[in-house]
């Protein structure tokens, strides 16, 4: 999971600094916020719940479907080509599909692909869409996470990018114990093995009182009253 991390990151800083080099040696005005070139926002809502206002920024739990509306304006006094958008979805947001180009299904991924959007006239607008998901309860961490989530739009006359943030909770604490089938079958294997050594020691502990305490002492004695019979038999035998 880290490494699939990094490489969104990597992803990302990657594209950020393909817009940069684009935007600033076009037009430096441009990049800090006139009325020229590619203007684009980013909105989310919650489809799970059926939250279908856009916003910003969203609440969602772990496996909610969201989508994401991208709506890409160019200002330009002259028609543009080839614009591209590219999708930086946070580690924990699981592309889903249902990728639309003004309301028209399109085929690719676009969190892991340039999507080309074609030519904009100046003035034109066109809206993205598509969906994803959160990951399962399991790969989350406990508490809330923030998964920010970053799309970039750009071709040789510019670019511009923006994010929206989803926050997911994940109810419990950090010193929850599962109680599944893996620990009552861990408990279970712990009874039966501490049952086993204890009823082995117990076996050996008996047998070894019984030789050594109670059976000793009277092969001892058995064993001294013989010898003493038998010496006694050979001092006879010396005098006759």
């Amino acid at each position: 999971m880290k490494r699939i991390h990094i490489q969104k990151i990597v992803s990302a800083v990657l594209l950020s600094l393909m817009v940069t080099l684009l935007v600033f040696p076009k037009d430096t005005a441009q990049a800090q916020g006139s009325q020229t070139g590619f203007r684009v926002t980013q909105k989310v809502r919650n489809l799970t719940k059926q939250n279908l206002a856009w916003v910003d920024s969203l609440q969602a739990d772990p496996q909610d479907r969201v989508e994401f509306q991208i709506t890409i304006a160019w200002q330009g006094t002259q028609n543009t080509q080839n614009v591209l958008a590219r999708e930086v979805l946070a580690e924990k947001l699981l592309y889903a599909g249902s990728l639309k180009i003004d309301g028209v299904s399109a085929a690719g991924d676009v969190s892991k692909e340039n999507i080309n959007v074609g030519a904009f006239a100046s003035g034109q607008s066109k809206v993205i869409s598509f969906e994803a998901q959160v990951a399962a309860v399991e790969l989350l961490s406990i508490g809330t996470a923030s998964l920010m989530n970053t799309i970039t739009i750009f071709n040789s006359e510019g670019g511009a990018s923006t994010a929206t943030t989803i926050q997911v909770t994940k109810a419990g604490s950090p010193t929850d114990v599962s109680t599944g089938p893996l620990s009552v079958w861990m408990i279970w294997f712990v009874l039966f093995f501490g049952a086993a050594v204890f009823a082995g020691s117990f076996l050996f502990l008996r047998s070894y009182v019984k030789r050594e305490v109670f059976e000793s002492p009277y092969a001892t004695r058995t064993d001294r009253k013989l010898a003493t019979l038998i010496g006694g038999i050979k001092e006879k035998e010396k005098k006759f």
